[in-house]
């Protein structure tokens, strides 16, 4: 009876109490969300990006500053926009303290969890020994692959070095067909989402390796290039024997070209060098000739052209020297000329011609 009492009486007593515990739940829920309000703070309750940037404003008249607190630790001054630290995989606790628009002080606490991020898959590779999945991941965490069909579902787990990599090998027989697979991050009992989901197609058999024939590595050397093998690559090989004659014809074309270039080149030089020494200083009046007018030119001397230049007008005041007109001739010989002045011979020769 007595224990039936202290039941009742409890009963009634929760009763009592439950409309006010609601009623301090709902305000502390309306207030918490007034702050936010405030703060114009939107901060996800779940992310994994460790590095999250969040964007707030100062309700204050006076603007006097936004602190925040990460867990329990002391209080530093922030603005808009902030970028959290690189926080660690797990729960975090963020403390805003800043003044109302009445200058009054206020508190306002959100809880951060950071997860790992989805892993990396790679394209799954198959051969002999089985199925291999590769990818990359968060460092020291753990993978767990899933990997499913409308016949069958295998979950796999493997480690991730402290380089971010991962491996894992299926090595068990499944059934052909299309599998879907996928992946999440598991570190310090906080999970990540799961991957983009891959697809693999296991309908090709697998090679068996006792039918494979081993076989030696291949090696070429030009002595070993017999008379039987040209034949059988001319034969077999029509297209190949023909670009390798365009090729050597194309190489020969273009040797020849070089070498014509080049020996013109060679010419033109030997050409100034002699032109060069031809070259003297002349009048303003006078031209210069060129290589071929003095080469053309037989009065020209070629080792020494200025000096054969003055031997020939010295020749030619000569020559102006030495001819006479027919009048001064006849002067000189008239004593021995037989005609008269009307060019009639005389009656002096006509006698001496009959004595004789």
């Amino acid at each position: 009876m007595k224990l039936k009492k202290i039941t009742l009486l409890l009963l009634l007593c929760f009763a009592f109490f439950l409309p006010f515990n609601t009623f301090a739940q709902d305000g502390n829920e309306k207030t918490k969300s007034s702050l936010e309000d405030m703060l114009d703070l939107e901060i996800p309750e779940i992310t994994d990006n460790p590095s999250l940037i969040i964007n707030f404003s100062d309700p204050s008249k006076e603007k006097s500053g936004v602190e925040l607190s990460l867990d329990e630790k002391e209080f530093i001054k922030i603005e808009s926009p902030f970028t959290l630290p690189a926080l660690s995989i797990g729960d975090h606790s963020l403390t805003f303290r800043f003044l109302d628009q009445y200058d009054v002080s206020q508190t306002l606490t959100k809880n951060l969890i950071i997860t790992p991020r989805p892993p990396v898959l790679n394209t799954p590779i198959i051969n002999n020994d089985g199925i291999n999945f590769t990818g990359r991941a968060l460092a020291g965490s753990e993978i767990t692959l899933i990997l499913n069909s409308n016949n069958k579902m295998i979950v796999k787990q493997a480690e991730v070095d402290q380089d971010g990599l991962w491996t894992l090998t299926l090595t068990e027989e499944i059934p052909q067909g299309l599998y879907t697979f996928s992946a999440f991050t598991k570190k310090y009992g906080y999970s990540s989402e799961l991957a983009e989901p891959l697809i693999l197609d296991v309908s090709e058999r697998k090679i068996d390796d006792s039918n494979t024939e081993t076989t030696n590595p291949i090696h070429f050397a030009f002595k070993d290039f017999t008379r039987e093998d040209f034949n059988q690559l001319t034969t077999n090989h029509i297209d190949l024997l023909v670009l390798s004659i365009a090729l050597f014809l194309i190489g020969l074309l273009l040797g020849i070209l070089l070498f014509s270039v080049s020996k013109k080149k060679e010419e033109n030089r030997v050409v100034k060098e002699v032109e060069k020494k031809f070259v003297k200083p002349t009048s303003e009046n006078e031209k210069s000739l060129t290589l071929l007018e003095k080469l053309k030119d037989k009065t020209v001397n070629i080792e020494n052209p200025s000096v054969l230049k003055e031997e020939k007008k010295t020749d030619e005041s000569v020559k102006e020297k030495k001819v006479i007109s027919k009048v001064d001739f006849l002067e000189n010989f008239k004593s021995h000329d037989p005609d008269n002045e009307k060019g009639k011979e005389s009656e002096d020769s006509k006698e001496e011609k009959k004595s004789k």
